[in-house]
């Protein structure tokens, strides 16, 4: 393989965009400190003297714990089954699939959320049959179990989907012959040996999520840590209240960060979309009626029952005139934001990862690391800490009464997705391509732009995709962040959830849902011009 003569000032800028972006990230945090410190020592000088940490410090740490690792357990035991299972289908039932767990993945969190809490309400069917039995239908949703276990159930398919890409490198050979000697469970022992990395990696990753999720905790009113951090900005404004359980969860996130980019392979998972022939030879492992039936129903459970009772709750002309009149405004910001947020961010993606695939140097890769540090901030201090940075003279001219402040938190808290997902992808284009163009006489701008991104359109597609649905399911940057006279439509089902009709949130949801569909709509249109052409 060779070496692409790149110019020179490529590896400055990306260098340049790097530093740029996690100075911008470092703002907030850095506004906190004067805020923050003094409030923090305060609470443990406070509690060092009562000899304990307080009750409520111990429940937020305690529901933290559980909420994290239970996600991150639960999601790893479903979702390696559910690649387990695959197996047991040929090449089109597994692609169905695999695009069923990624429709699951769409869904956002809190959108689920909104169904479950309206089933187990006072007009839904779980929570009138709970009732007929003596029991509390709302009780059972309360506490970080529930969470967990809800959680869980959404992101399952993201081990799902990192196992099957590890399935990918199996040795066939090796499974073959343990299945020939000992079995389906000898068989079984070796593939998991050797999917330890995509398991351990998607766990991480689950992790992460799961310590800065908001919604879910809120709609199931179990308190956390990001929570804690989010009501108290909300309420009071407090930096300083922000701070410590802001620290605490930047401790808790960094084991958690280290060890998942020791794991980070450059292989990304939109690598799903090649032959499925090097696994099919393993589907005696799992009976072809349990795993249809095993996947069937989760699927049911994670999508199938939230969306088909939204839809059901829906179905009300004055929930949709409502939603017309009302809402249309949300629902345009919405795709506004998280369509030019994508774009951008994925720009950005790509020139950091072309910069580090063919520069030759693992600085830019280390950069890239540092990324993920704001995404691993609750949104609540994230915010509150923008505001304090840049709500002031002279930034306030430009900033003020405009969603400025709400896209630059985007690019700041994003950045790090389409950068790792583009370095898998642009790390498989082969150089001797570029290298083939540049011998025929092409400049490098024409060599990038017709040779390397078609080549890279399946990750493009990914990073674009992924950093799209992260913005428009965002609620806790938007409730703190949009100026007067802007909403998008998470806000709007977060402030309509308790208060407003059924019919009218849940005419809400699935306009948030049909927003969601867009990347799959693309896929669709890529695949099909690309098959035409």
């Amino acid at each position: 393989m060779g070496s692409v003569i790149v110019p020179a000032g490529i590896s400055r800028s990306a260098t340049a965009l790097s530093v740029s972006l996690l100075v911008l990230a470092s703002f907030p945090l850095l506004a906190l400190l004067p805020y923050g410190l003094p409030y923090a020592l305060g609470v443990i000088r406070a509690e060092k003297e009562a000899l304990l940490p307080g009750i409520h410090t111990i429940a937020l740490l305690g529901n933290t714990s559980v909420v994290v690792v239970g996600t991150a357990a639960g999601s790893l035991v479903l979702g390696t089954l559910s690649a387990l299972s695959i197996l047991s289908f040929g090449s089109r039932t597994a692609r169905a699939v695999l695009f069923g767990g990624a429709l699951a993945l769409i869904v956002p969190t809190y959108v689920a959320g909104v169904a479950w809490f309206y089933l187990f309400g006072p007009e839904g069917g779980i929570g009138s049959l709970v009732r007929t039995f003596g029991g509390d239908p709302i009780a059972l949703l309360k506490g970080p179990w529930p969470v967990a276990a809800f959680l869980a159930l959404c992101w399952y398919p993201i081990p799902m989907l990192a196992v099957y890409a590890g399935l990918r490198q199996t040795d066939r050979e090796a499974v073959e012959a343990a299945l020939l000697i000992g079995g389906p469970r000898r068989a079984t022992s070796v593939l998991l040996r050797g999917l330890l990395k995509p398991i351990a990696w998607a766990g991480f990753f689950v992790a992460l999520l799961a310590l800065a999720e908001v919604g879910v905790p809120g709609l199931f009113q179990t308190p956390v840590l990001a929570l804690y951090v989010f009501t108290g900005i909300s309420v009071s404004l407090d930096p300083g209240s922000a701070f410590l359980p802001a620290a605490t969860m930047l401790l808790a996130a960094a084991p958690l960060m280290v060890l998942w980019s020791r794991l980070q392979g450059k292989q990304s998972l939109w690598v799903l979309a090649g032959s499925f022939s090097r696994v099919s030879v393993l589907a005696s492992i799992v009976p072809k009626t349990s795993a249809a039936a095993f996947l069937a129903f989760l699927l049911f459970l994670s999508a199938g029952l939230p969306l088909g009772y939204l839809l059901y709750k829906s179905l009300s002309p004055d929930a949709w005139l409502l939603l017309w009149e009302t809402g249309l405004g949300e629902a345009a910001w919405s795709l506004v934001l998280a369509f030019g947020a994508a774009a951008t961010l994925t720009s950005i993606g790509l020139w950091l990862a072309y910069a580090s695939a063919r520069g030759g140097s693992g600085f830019h890769s280390s950069l890239q690391r540092w990324l993920w540090i704001p995404f691993m901030l609750p949104a609540g201090a994230l915010g509150l800490g923008l505001i304090l940075a840049w709500n002031r003279p002279p930034f306030l001219a430009v900033l003020g009464g405009s969603p400025a402040l709400l896209i630059l938190a985007y690019l700041v808290k994003f950045a790090g997705v389409p950068a790792y997902l583009l370095a898998g992808g642009v790390g498989q284009v082969s150089p001797d391509q570029e290298e083939a163009a540049a011998t025929l006489g092409a400049p490098w701008r024409k060599g990038f732009a017709r040779v390397l991104v078609p080549a890279a359109l399946p990750a493009l597609l990914a990073a674009w995709a992924l950093t799209y649905l992260l913005v428009l399911g965002d609620l806790g940057l938007a409730a703190l962040l949009v100026p007067p006279g802007f909403s998008t439509l998470p806000l709007r089902i977060f402030n309509a959830v308790h208060y407003g009709p059924e019919s009218f949130v849940a005419a809400l949801c699935v306009a948030l849902v049909s927003l969601s569909l867009l990347p799959a709509a693309l896929w669709f249109a890529v695949r099909g011009a690309r098959m035409v052409g």
